[in-house]
């Protein structure tokens, strides 16, 4: 595992944000990992970090785990689909803009064809559609097991018992998502400045945990 970061500052992390890609890697290489990603990937923002950090943290070392949560942290502000937007971002950190536009293409290529190949027959596969049920009710709980994955390896590295301030705002967020089924991006925004205040408060303006 990468050895946890020096402590970041807000101003540090904005500036992470606005700098050039750290990497420059081959548009081809990146093409066929995040081609790689699309066609195996089933399922929305978890199973897409579960891919990412296997392929490109783990296996090849291209991102680091902070990378990730950063991507994660930032696109949930904007408005879209917060898959794609992670896939630009991180592209854009290995390959600038030309990598995050060659990525993006590639991430979407599969499901865009496939797409078209299900709706092309779907007139006429209408009788074996029924007999799918059971495979899909299938795969959704795969997907919600990959999901609950991915959040417990993000919670293992951004939460700390030694800080239960983060505990406290996860477990908030939590029930406010879940229950009172608030906007993410509100959510999102609402921990950044109960954060600031927060933390500042305690004289911390670091990143909790390892990667």
């Amino acid at each position: 595992m990468p050895e946890p970061r020096p402590v970041d500052s807000g101003s540090a992390a904005a500036a992470r944000v606005g700098s050039a890609p750290r990497r420059c890697v081959p548009l081809r290489v990146l093409a066929w990992e995040f081609l790689k990603i699309g066609a195996t990937n089933v399922g929305d923002t978890g199973p897409l970090l579960a891919y990412v950090e296997r392929d490109l943290v783990d296996r090849r070392g291209l991102l680091t785990h902070h990378d990730v949560t950063d991507a994660l942290t930032y696109t949930k502000l904007l408005p879209g689909s917060t898959v794609v937007q992670i896939v630009a971002y991180l592209a854009y950190l290995l390959g600038s803009w030309p990598g995050s536009l060659v990525a993006t293409v590639a991430y979407l290529l599969p499901a865009s064809v496939l797409m078209v190949l299900l709706a092309a027959g779907y007139m006429a596969a209408a009788t074996v559609i029924p007999t799918l049920g059971p495979a899909i009710n299938g795969l959704t709980a795969a997907v919600v097991g990959v999901l609950l994955a991915t959040t417990y390896r993000l919670a293992k590295r951004s939460l700390s018992p030694r800080e239960p301030v983060t505990l406290l705002l996860a477990l908030a967020a939590f029930i406010a998502g879940a229950f009172w089924e608030m906007n993410a991006a509100l959510i999102v925004i609402v921990g950044g400045l109960l954060g600031i205040l927060l933390f500042r408060s305690t004289g911390q303006s670091g990143r909790v945990g390892g990667g």
